[in-house]
């Protein structure tokens, strides 16, 4: 019995251990507009995941920055990705 426990302790052990479960999650190959266009071009809920928000919501909220006069910068960053990096 005491081997019993012996074993479960250490498998809890292992279970509970942060490296047991490491795998990444932030691995996408984009950066930029790049990311922006595979959230928005990508799996409906990846966006949601990432912004906090679904691709309809995003897109409406993208067209009344346009309307009130947002736009992309100087720099060259577009809209989309301005908006992306506030809401992530």
């Amino acid at each position: 019995a005491a081997e019993v426990v012996q074993l479960v302790t250490a498998a809890i052990r292992n279970y509970d251990s942060s490296a047991y479960w490491s795998q990444p999650y932030h691995n996408s190959r984009f950066t930029g507009q790049d990311w922006v266009n595979e959230l928005m071009n990508g799996h409906p809920e990846r966006i949601r995941n990432e912004l906090g928000m679904r691709l309809h919501v995003f897109v409406t909220l993208l067209v009344e920055l346009r309307a009130m006069g947002y736009g992309d910068s100087q720099k060259g960053v577009r809209l989309e990705e301005q908006l992306a990096i506030f809401l992530y």
